[in-house]
């Protein structure tokens, strides 16, 4: 899933044997050199490097999908989720088709059919407000800020 703000962008990604890094170097790299020469500059186009957390998305999957897609709304850029363009919102709702992005898993969560995670995505977003989505950066493993999940979830991972 992944959302682009004004001012900075939101990216849940499935990582593999390549660490992050190297797709983040392969996005940002070109887009840096194509902005520079729109610009006329050189030097650094962004501010900091990326944050990135390692995720349980068994765990947190729904709320970061409720937390990302409403991101605008709560930046008040936009009244609805639905006025927000450049996310993947839209292949969530299935208003759009979206071929490189994967939604099964995050669907596969909501409901049994396509049909019945699509409306209960509706539902999701739809809500007024969700107490999980506001406490995500409180939920940060104490052993590690970086990650979002359970000490047996980082055990997991560090093998």
């Amino acid at each position: 899933m992944w959302l682009v703000m004004t001012n900075h962008l939101h990216a849940l990604v499935q990582i593999g044997e390549a660490p992050l890094a190297v797709l983040m170097h392969r996005i940002a790299r070109p887009y840096a050199r194509y902005r520079q020469r729109q610009l006329r500059t050189t030097g650094h186009l962004f501010e900091r490097r990326y944050k990135a957390w390692l995720v349980d998305a068994d765990m947190y999957f729904v709320a970061l999908l409720r937390y990302i897609h409403l991101n605008p709304v709560k930046a008040r850029m936009v009244a609805t989720v639905d006025e927000c363009p450049w996310s993947s919102h839209s292949a969530y709702a299935g208003t759009a088709t979206l071929p490189w992005l994967t939604i099964d898993f995050g669907l596969s969560l909501l409901g049994p059919t396509m049909e019945r995670a699509r409306q209960s995505y509706r539902t999701l977003i739809g809500m007024e407000s969700l107490a999980s989505e506001d406490r995500l950066h409180d939920d940060a493993n104490p052993s590690d800020k970086r990650v979002l999940g359970t000490d047996r979830f980082l055990a997991r991972i560090s093998r």
